[in-house]
């Protein structure tokens, strides 16, 4: 009572003399030791690593992990450089609830290498799809090569491909189909028939009117190539769709020099092999006609006589440099007489118009031709003839449509010779673009068209675009002369950021 009538306060403390400090001066390296905390995490968090950061994976790959401990590191990994990689996921691919090759992100960083161990230990992911998809990937060259318009670089690649696909199932036949075609596809541009080739590819079955059915029926009906097959993301090469133009220009070869359809026949029609064989024989000139016509049905006959062949040469060359010649072959047929015309593109306009690559389809109405010549054909119209026809005014860099008309039959070939590209990288000020010629040159004189402005370069051939305030994927075409290629790139819009890191000592 008194305490609280006359609000007294007694706040003074004893005097105690300094005790000395029972705490220790630093940390105790045997509680905080990697090998005492880990293990104490990992017992407490028995199915995942969440207490651990990305810095503490390596180690963890040394440790004894439970399955799902190991599924959760390597569901977290981003690189595949560990040594114990391969053993890692051959022991996750055999626990109990695996998900399988591809189920988790660190399969598709796995190098040819290591894909090429799993491969050895385990021969079963031969009939795994992921496993083939993720092998494949590593097979494609380099991005930074031109493989699809270098023979050589192609065939590595395809030779590559098909080393590994023939090993694979009968299930693969229609990987194995696609990978072959695109080969043969390259074989008939170098004027090749590889016959060994050629009957591995028809033996692989498959539904189409020109296949033997006694031997389809043998096959068993699930191991049947599908020519729409697509993977092209995966290998990088169109679907096959129809293989018969293909199959006749290969037959077309091989008959040149053989006569007999026997070794085929187990596997082709014989209607088939004949109407081929027939037509090799008769289009060549070579022996007895009527011999050949005796393969033929009337209506096969009449037809072929009647034929008119205008066709550009499979082994004509692809790709043309600013300096290079502009020669091609053509096969003609049952033509008295050929007109030859050519017209030069303008490319700026034709891109500012249709914002479309250029294609065999370009509108030439109302154009007049920038050269025309007739060349008399007087061969025997049985006979299908091979011409070389030279163009030394197709000069310099430019896009070229030659038309070729006899008979009432029209064939284009559309030429481009040259290309630019362009490098881009956004700076402070907006994208940066360099061009670059065919060579990989860059390009001092060039302008981007974008959006109806024109950007030119500067001295030092760079060229800066400001971002925008709409964002998009936007078109641009590039000039340098009067020549132009179409491009896009991704216009971003302004973004400021100051980032800076301070340290306090």
């Amino acid at each position: 009572y008194i305490h609280r009538e006359l609000g007294l306060q007694f706040n003074h403390q004893k005097e105690r003399a300094i005790q000395p400090n029972t705490y220790p001066a630093k940390l105790d390296s045997a509680l905080i030791a990697w090998e005492i905390i880990s293990k104490q995490y990992l017992q407490w968090d028995g199915s995942s690593i969440g207490r651990f950061t990305p810095a503490a994976y390596d180690r963890l790959l040394h440790m004894n992990l439970n399955e799902q401990q190991r599924r959760a590191l390597l569901s977290q990994l981003q690189r595949p450089d560990h040594p114990k990689m391969v053993d890692l996921v051959l022991a996750d691919l055999a626990a109990k609830y695996s998900g399988g090759f591809g189920s988790l992100p660190i399969h598709h960083q796995l190098l040819l290498s290591q894909l090429d161990q799993l491969l050895a230990r385990q021969p079963s992911l031969r009939t795994s799809s992921a496993f083939v998809n993720a092998y494949i990937t590593k097979l494609r060259p380099s991005s930074d090569s031109d493989w699809r318009n270098d023979p050589k670089l192609s065939a590595d690649y395809l030779d590559r491909l098909w080393a590994f696909a023939s090993t694979l199932d009968p299930v693969f036949n229609s990987l194995k189909l696609h990978i072959l075609h695109h080969r043969l596809l390259l074989d008939q541009s170098q004027g090749i028939a590889d016959k060994a080739r050629f009957m591995t590819y028809i033996q692989l079955p498959r539904h189409r009117d020109y296949m033997r059915p006694e031997y389809l029926v043998a096959s068993d009906s699930r191991h049947r190539a599908d020519l729409q097959y697509n993977v092209s993301l995966i290998t990088g090469l169109p679907a096959v769709g129809d293989d018969e133009p293909l199959l006749r220009d290969l037959l077309f070869q091989i008959f040149e020099q053989e006569e007999s359809i026997e070794p085929y026949a187990k596997y082709l029609r014989d209607t088939f092999l004949n109407e081929c064989l027939a037509e090799a024989k008769i289009l060549r000139g070579v022996g007895d006609p009527q011999r050949w016509f005796a393969l033929l049905s009337p209506a096969q006959a009449k037809a072929l006589k009647e034929r008119i062949d205008i066709r550009w040469s499979p082994t004509n060359k692809r790709r043309f440099g600013p300096a290079d010649p502009v020669v091609l072959d053509v096969d003609v047929k049952n033509v008295d007489k050929l007109i030859i015309r050519h017209y030069v593109l303008n490319t700026e306009n034709y891109y500012r118009q249709t914002q479309q690559e250029l294609d065999l389809g370009v509108n030439l109405e109302g154009l007049v031709a920038n050269g025309q010549k007739v060349v008399p054909c007087d061969e025997n119209p049985f006979l299908r003839a091979r011409r070389r026809f030279e163009f030394p005014e197709l000069a310099g860099r430019g896009a070229f449509v030659i038309e070729l008309i006899g008979n009432g039959v029209r064939s284009r070939a559309l030429v481009l010779k040259g290309d630019i590209r362009f490098l881009e990288k956004p700076t402070a000020a907006g994208h940066l673009f360099t061009l670059l010629d065919e060579a990989g040159k860059v390009i001092k004189e060039g302008a981007i068209w974008m959006a109806g402005h024109e950007y030119k370069t500067d001295a030092d051939g760079r060229i800066m675009i400001p971002y925008s305030t709409n964002p998009a994927q936007q078109q641009i075409i590039l000039r340098v002369g009067n020549f132009c290629s179409i491009g896009n790139f991704q216009h971003l819009a302004e973004s400021y950021q100051l980032t800076a890191g301070i340290h306090v000592d």
